[in-house]
């Protein structure tokens, strides 16, 4: 359950026009707060965020979001 809300927060962010980057960091604040932490690069966390950006869940969320858009 937490994986799905976790995703509909994540598409919430895009759909509002926030890059990956940006809607990941506001979806995983802890995780973006350990990221930095451990020094891991902007280039790195940017990969993380993309790669998240196309999990099946985030995807079918996208695509039934933008269906009634489409529509209009």
């Amino acid at each position: 359950m937490s994986a799905y809300i976790n995703a509909v927060k994540y598409c919430s962010y895009k759909l509002m026009n926030c890059t990956n980057f940006e809607a990941y960091i506001k979806t995983f604040p802890k995780k973006y707060e350990d990221m930095c932490t451990k020094g891991t690069s902007e280039k790195d966390m940017m990969a993380y965020s993309s790669m998240y950006g196309k999990t099946k869940l985030v995807i079918a969320i996208l695509e039934q979001s933008l269906v009634p858009t489409h529509i209009v």
